[in-house]
C-alpha cells in the first residue's frame, strides 16, 4: 500500500476507518458475499464490468493520492441495491464527505474555493442519464439488475441475509483487506469498458445524421436485407457520413454530364462505422 502522497493536490482523504494488518485473516465469506451482490446484481454478470469495478474500488484504497479519472454511474430502479454497494465501501474510511468544494486557507494566503477530487460514484433512479459525447472518457455506465428490487421473488429473503451482516465493522475490515491486497498492477483506469446502457445515452445525444443512419439500419434489419444503397449527399448528413468513413461515389446519368453525388450506405457499414451508438441485443447471447 502506497503512502498518501498528495504534494499539491487537494484531497478530502480522512485516513482509512480500519489498520491495514498483514497478518489479517480474511472472512471470505463475508468478502464473496459482497462481490457476489457486485457481480450478479450490480453489474448484472458482466465479467468484465465486474473486474473493472472491482478494480476501480480497490484503485481508491490502494492509491488515495491518484486521481481515479473515472466515474461509475449507476442506474437501477429504487431498492435494487445501488446505494448499498456504495453505503458498504463508504465504511471503509472515515473521511467520508458529500461537499462537493471546499473553502481553504493555504498558511499565510487568502482563503478561496477548491474543488473536492475524491474518488465517486453517482447512482440515479431514472433512466435518463447526463449527457454524453460520444467518446466519453469519464463515465462508466451501469444498468443494475432489478432481481432484487421490491415486490421481486426472493428479493426480501436476499435483503434479511445479507443487509445486515455486510454493514458490520468486521464486514468492513474484511472488503478493506481483500482489496488492499487485489493485484491491480495490470489495471488501466482509463480503458473503460462498453456498456449497453453508455451506448443508449449516447444515441439519446447524437446528432440527426446519426440518428438517420441508425434508423436506416433497422429498416435493413427489419427487411431481412444488406442491399447496397445510394443516397444523395445533402448537406444535412454530408459531415457526419465523413466523419464516420461512408464512402462518396459518382454516377453519370445517362444523357446527362452531371455526375450526383451519393453515398454507399449498407448495414454492414453502419455497424462497422457507427458501434459505439448500437445497442447489442443481449438475448441473442442467450
Amino acid at each position: 500500500m502506497e503512502p498518501c502522497d498528495l504534494g499539491s493536490v487537494f484531497n478530502m482523504f480522512g485516513q482509512y476507518q480500519h489498520k491495514y494488518d498483514p497478518s489479517f485473516v480474511i472472512n471470505q465469506r463475508l468478502v464473496d458475499m459482497w462481490v457476489n451482490h457486485v457481480k450478479d446484481f450490480i453489474c448484472s454478470g458482466d465479467a468484465r464490468l465486474y473486474e473493472y469495478l472491482l478494480n476501480w474500488l480497490a484503485h481508491i484504497l490502494q492509491h488515495p493520492g491518484v486521481k481515479t479519472q473515472a466515474v461509475p454511474l449507476l442506474k437501477s430502479k429504487p431498492g435494487a441495491g445501488k446505494n448499498f454497494l456504495v453505503n458498504v465501501f463508504a465504511r471503509q474510511d472515515h473521511g467520508h464527505d458529500r461537499r462537493g468544494d471546499r473553502r481553504v486557507q493555504p498558511q499565510g494566503q487568502p482563503d478561496h474555493e477548491e474543488q473536492d477530487f475524491r474518488g465517486q460514484a453517482a447512482t440515479r433512479a431514472q433512466r435518463n442519464g447526463p449527457n454524453h459525447e460520444a467518446h466519453d472518457r469519464r463515465y462508466v455506465c451501469i444498468e443494475v439488475s432489478d432481481k432484487v428490487c421490491p415486490g421481486m421473488p426472493g428479493a426480501k429473503e436476499y435483503w434479511d441475509r445479507v443487509y445486515k451482516p455486510l454493514l458490520t465493522m468486521e464486514a468492513g475490515a474484511s472488503i478493506f483487506h481483500w482489496l488492499l491486497r487485489r493485484d491491480i498492477t495490470k489495471f488501466n483506469i482509463r480503458n473503460l469498458p462498453e456498456t449497453n446502457y453508455k451506448k443508449l445515452l449516447k444515441c439519446k445525444q447524437s446528432n440527426v445524421g446519426v440518428r438517420f443512419l441508425l434508423n436506416k439500419r433497422q429498416q435493413l434489419i427489419d427487411a431481412d436485407t444488406d442491399f447496397e444503397q445510394l443516397y444523395t449527399n445533402k448537406d444535412l448528413y454530408a459531415e457526419c457520413s465523413t466523419a464516420f468513413g461512408f464512402p462518396l461515389k459518382q454516377k453519370r446519368i445517362k444523357g446527362s454530364d452531371s455526375k450526383p453525388r451519393r453515398r454507399v450506405l449498407t448495414r454492414k457499414l453502419i455497424e462497422e462505422n457507427l458501434s459505439q451508438y448500437i445497442v447489442e441485443d443481449e438475448d441473442d447471447d442467450e
